[in-house]
């Protein structure tokens, strides 16, 4: 449950399904706009509003976590939210989430961008460990990265869990039609309750969980950037 972000409250019998109604209704099917302003109604008669899901691409724009609405408590809300466009084909979808986890329909969009844009950035972030404190655990070639291009690059003594965690900033400066590679490699390990980690240069092997970097915080990297293109390539033992 942790793991997938449910709290164990939301797990009730009762089960209702909040209701949202996309109150936009002259929506064209082609606009040079680089933003889309929808109108939504949110409503649910049991449960007070949580949060707004907006997907485009199938891509969730505000992460995984959506949008709050601060509603305090409300069971109604109208608000209107803006959707950064990317080049081409735009399938735009909205959900709301009560504060029983619940999520609602989804209203679902089409609309082709044909404006002007700034040509996409290839941001290619690489991380690899060949050197590690503990030195029986050296490997060959996880530091052996060689690109013809810009990237940003942690090699071996450089890696460390608040040096990763720090490329968030660096991610969040990215635009919607950029493009996002995230590529690790070194020792992956798991913890007594199965948890992976990926391990920096300073990593205790007999206890993942003090400096190596939990697989949901390598998410947290990419989860809710602009860029909506991103890919992530870990190349480590138990990484499936």
């Amino acid at each position: 449950l942790r793991r997938l972000n449910i709290r164990e409250e939301w797990l009730k019998l009762n089960f209702h399904l909040p209701e949202l109604t996309l109150l936009t209704k002259q929506i064209p099917p082609a606009t040079a706009e680089p933003i889309l302003k929808l109108k939504v109604q949110a409503k649910d008669s049991d449960f007070a509003l949580d949060r707004l899901m907006v997907y485009d691409n199938d891509v969730p724009i505000h992460g995984r976590q959506g949008l709050f609405l601060n509603a305090r408590n409300r069971h109604t809300l109208e608000q209107e939210i803006e959707v950064p466009l990317v080049p081409g084909t735009n399938k735009i979808q909205v959900s709301v989430l009560n504060q029983a986890g619940t999520e609602s329909l989804r209203e679902t969009v089409n609309i082709q961008f044909t404006g002007q844009t700034a040509r996409p950035t290839l941001h290619l972030i690489t991380v690899g460990v060949s050197d590690y404190r503990q030195k029986n655990f050296n490997l060959r070639y996880a530091a052996k990265l060689k690109y013809e291009l810009r990237q940003t690059q942690l090699l071996n003594r450089h890696v460390s869990r608040e040096a990763v965690l720090k490329l968030r900033k660096q991610l969040e400066q990215s635009q919607p039609q950029d493009r996002v590679i995230l590529f690790f490699a070194g020792h992956g390990l798991l913890d007594q309750e199965k948890n992976y980690y990926f391990a920096p240069h300073e990593i205790d092997f007999d206890h993942p969980q003090k400096k190596g970097l939990r697989f949901e915080e390598i998410e947290d990297l990419l989860d809710g950037i602009p860029a909506r293109e991103k890919l992530l390539l870990i190349d480590t033992c138990n990484a499936g």
